[in-house]
């Protein structure tokens, strides 16, 4: 795996989690005086969207490779 593929995964999953924390949370509001459920969310989401996001990719180069065909993900 290239240097630029992994740092676009990476960058692609943690945006992904900050989005889909920020959705299952309840939405953003900078008045909040409690973060914490939104940090939860954000964590829950960077386990299991993110990993989800990840091995998906993945698997997409794999059978892509495995039919001879050049694969690579690009954000």
């Amino acid at each position: 795996m290239k240097a630029n593929e992994l740092r676009d995964l990476v960058i692609s999953a943690v945006l992904l989690a900050v989005a889909f924390g920020i959705a299952l949370s309840g939405g953003f509001s900078p008045s909040l005086p409690d973060r914490s459920d939104l940090l939860r969310a954000m964590f829950m989401a960077l386990v299991g969207v993110s990993l989800g996001f990840v091995l998906h990719e993945m698997g997409h180069r794999f059978l892509a490779r495995r039919f001879g065909c050049h694969a690579e993900y690009v954000m």
